[in-house]
Order: C-alpha cells, then sequence, then structure tokens
C-alpha cells in the first residue's frame, strides 16, 4: 500500500487517532522539553469488559490478521512511542492467550464492540483475547503492555504510565508529578484546560483532508507505519517461539 501510494503520488495514513488527543498532546510536549527527563519506563494497557468482536471475520487468523493485540495494542504502543519522539524498538518479548477457550460451551455474552452475541466455540484457537509484551527501545527505555478483550470491570481500562529520572506521568486522564527537590509536586493541568481522551474520530479525519488540500506529509508517516507493522509481527512471533526476537528494519 506505501508503495502504490508513493506511485501514486498520493498520502496514505493510518488510523492512529490517540494521537490527536489534547492531553496526549501536552505530555508529548513536555517530554521533548526535557521536563521529565530521561523516560526510562512506560506501562499501558488496555481492552474491554466483554469486548471480544462478534463479528466472524474477526474469529479466524486468516481473516483478522490476529486478536486483541493487533486490533488494541497496536493504538497503545504507536502513542507509547509517539510520545517519546518516535524512537525504534529493538526487541520483544510476548506471551498471547485466549481466555475463551477455557469458558463452558454454554457460555455466551453480548459483545460489547460489535453488539452480536459472542460464543466461545466460535473463535478459533489462533486468535487470542489477551496478551502481555516487553518492548525494549533504542535509548534504553523499557515499554510493557497487557490488552484484554475480557476485562474485569475497571474504572481505568486503559491507560498510560510514564517514568522520567525529573517526574512521572499518566494519561487517560493526564496526571503530571515532578521531583527534582526530593518532593513530588503535581504538575497536572488545571481540570478544563485540556479536553479528555475521547475515541472521536473527527480530529484525525480533519487532519489528514487539511494534509491533503495543503501537500503536506501524512499525519502517520510511511515509515511510521511500517516500524508498527515490524513491532507488531515481532510481538506475534515471540509469542509463537516462546522467547525474546529482535524487531526487523527496513522495507
Amino acid at each position: 500500500m506505501l508503495a502504490a501510494a508513493e506511485r501514486a503520488e498520493r498520502l496514505l495514513s493510518i488510523c492512529f487517532e490517540y494521537r490527536y488527543w489534547e492531553e496526549a498532546i501536552h505530555l508529548r510536549e513536555r517530554i521533548a522539553s526535557g521536563d521529565l527527563g530521561q523516560v526510562y519506563a512506560v506501562r499501558t494497557w488496555g481492552g474491554q469488559l466483554h469486548g471480544f468482536p462478534s463479528d466472524p471475520s474477526r474469529h479466524r487468523r486468516t481473516t483478522a490478521g490476529g486478536g486483541v493485540l493487533t486490533h488494541w495494542t497496536i493504538h497503545n504502543l504507536d502513542l507509547a512511542l509517539w510520545l517519546l519522539g518516535n524512537p525504534e524498538p529493538l526487541t520483544v518479548s510476548a506471551v498471547c492467550y485466549q481466555r475463551l477457550a477455557h469458558l463452558p460451551d454454554e457460555w455466551s455474552v453480548q459483545s460489547a464492540i460489535s453488539g452480536g452475541v459472542l460464543r466461545p466455540r466460535a473463535v478459533a484457537a489462533d486468535v487470542e483475547d489477551f496478551a502481555v509484551g516487553l518492548v525494549r527501545l533504542e535509548g534504553g527505555t523499557a515499554v510493557t503492555v497487557e490488552t484484554n478483550w475480557l476485562q474485569p470491570p475497571s474504572h481505568r481500562p486503559e491507560g498510560w504510565e510514564l517514568l522520567g529520572t525529573r517526574a512521572a506521568a499518566s494519561l487517560s486522564p493526564l496526571r503530571l508529578w515532578t521531583d527534582r527537590t526530593g518532593e513530588w509536586v503535581d504538575e497536572t493541568p488545571p481540570l478544563g484546560t485540556l479536553a479528555p481522551c475521547d475515541y472521536d474520530m473527527g480530529r484525525l479525519i480533519s487532519g489528514f483532508l487539511e494534509c491533503v488540500r495543503a501537500g503536506g506529509p501524512a499525519p502517520v508517516s510511511g515509515g511510521e507505519i511500517l516500524r508498527t507493522q515490524r513491532l507488531m509481527d515481532a510481538l506475534y512471533e515471540s509469542a509463537a517461539q516462546g522467547q525474546e526476537v529482535v524487531v526487523r528494519r527496513g522495507r
């Protein structure tokens, strides 16, 4: 797709709408300015209560491309890398699991994503509903990720937590604490200053259309798209092999 877009001299981007969150933009600017110091660890998680889609095309690896790792975690990892200025992933280690396979045959639930009824035996064994991983980044940052389409009830089903040498921060919602004199100081922007994180696609669509109109670069570059896909491929490779693997580079 990227090669075709280049040949046709057209813009190609991808739907990473989290980058348009005002709170995420603010945090990225604070990281770039050095306010957090060296960010040495990021923890992110996401998923949904009864979130496994009932759409049959999501129940086979051949049509879905993967499970929750592909359809949810990719957003969490993209935002983590984007916040840090897009460092290169070096190695990954991952474990995938399917809880559905261990549920009773008579179990069924209304899917929170697609609204249809989900039944465990309709889903192939190679489509995971849970995954956990560790990503080592260029520069020394470690990113841990957990994703779950069958989450238990939670007041914060998705989030990011960052640890730096000078500060700590979290997203969804945004919080920021600095520690420069041996005492944590809350530097979170006042409530109402920034719009809270949401899943509205409008800002992303408008941003892409503006790039088309202006002839500017795509909001998410081809290099970033490939980097993220190579990262996802490496996570699945690690889960299949049961060991840490190197993330491939290049096109």
